[in-house]
């Protein structure tokens, strides 16, 4: 009997998965931390802090899951 090298997989479980990753969170930090250290005003910290919300708020995938799995930005209050 000649010996095989070949393998099968069957139902192996795995699946295609999608991960998402919210780092939202360290680009609010890095703001605060630039607002702490005096590198921005108050003006020019809150206007950085609307523009990335305005740029959040056009991220597609992230309002797809957010919908999806019933989060929210706890920033946006």
């Amino acid at each position: 009997m000649k010996p095989s090298n070949t393998a099968t997989i069957k139902r192996s479980g795995n699946a295609s998965v999608i991960m998402y990753v919210d780092t939202s969170a360290i680009g609010y930090s890095y703001l605060a931390g630039l607002h702490a250290r005096g590198i921005l005003n108050d003006f020019q910290f809150y206007q950085a802090i609307q523009n990335y919300r305005n740029l959040l708020d056009k991220d597609e995938l992230r309002k797809k899951i957010q919908a999806t799995i019933g989060t929210r930005n706890i920033m946006s209050a």
